[in-house]
């Protein structure tokens, strides 16, 4: 199988022990057959990701301002700008799978956050088809979880090239969660909830408690 788990954007450096629970976590679900891909916005945070994954193939790109097209900057918690830059980064790691891929197929594609610590095991996650978008079952604030995804390899491009279909109408942009449904329901996308939880990390001390579990995976 191809399996490709592309990581975008912010790659903080969490510490050794962060790093090797989400490397362990995909090579378990996965099998150790996959590929990480990573997009990311300066040496720093490629070299986090590369002391995670050693063999990752990561493009750098420096954060420049995206232009907003007169979106209504409202319902975006960390900014809208923010929120145009991490859209642009799934398209940019997006167009370096398929330029790296091809004329291999892709069976399935992560999108995820590097800061993302796992409260369930792989093993109870569940399986989706070609064309189907897993997503984890928490957090949808009127919309999908948008932190992570795995996605069947026919529908990829539906869930990371949304900037483009979101620019075709900017002035109904709302917030990301309904972002990403409104647009997965257009374009007919069969999506899946799977049984994955997890905290955002903010830095080696502190993390969300979003997934509301007491104690973290560990292999």
């Amino acid at each position: 199988m191809n399996n490709v788990v592309c990581i975008s954007g912010y790659c903080p450096d969490l510490g050794k022990d962060h790093g090797t629970q989400i490397r362990k976590w995909f090579d378990e679900y996965f099998k150790k057959d996959y590929v990480v891909i990573g997009h990311v916005i300066d040496h720093h945070h490629k070299r986090t990701l590369m002391n995670t994954f050693p063999d990752a193939i990561v493009q750098i790109e420096e954060n420049i301002p995206i232009k907003d097209y007169n979106i209504p900057n409202k319902g975006f918690i960390t900014g809208l700008q923010r929120y145009l830059q991490q859209i642009h980064s799934y398209r940019k790691v997006n167009a370096l799978r398929k330029t790296i891929l091809i004329p291999r197929d892709t069976d399935r594609v992560v999108r995820c956050r590097y800061d993302l610590r796992f409260y369930t095991d792989p093993s109870l996650a569940g399986i989706i088809t070609n064309d189907e978008i897993g997503i984890p079952d928490f957090h949808h604030w009127g919309g999908y979880n948008d932190r992570m995804a795995i996605m069947g390899g026919n529908v990829a491009d539906s869930y990371l090239n949304i900037i483009s279909a979101l620019l075709k109408n900017r002035k109904r942009c709302t917030h990301p969660e309904r972002n990403l449904k409104m647009i997965l329901d257009e374009e007919g996308v069969k999506t899946k909830m799977m049984n994955i939880k997890f905290n955002r990390v903010r830095n080696q001390d502190t993390e969300l408690n979003d997934c509301k579990i007491n104690q973290a995976w560990i292999s």
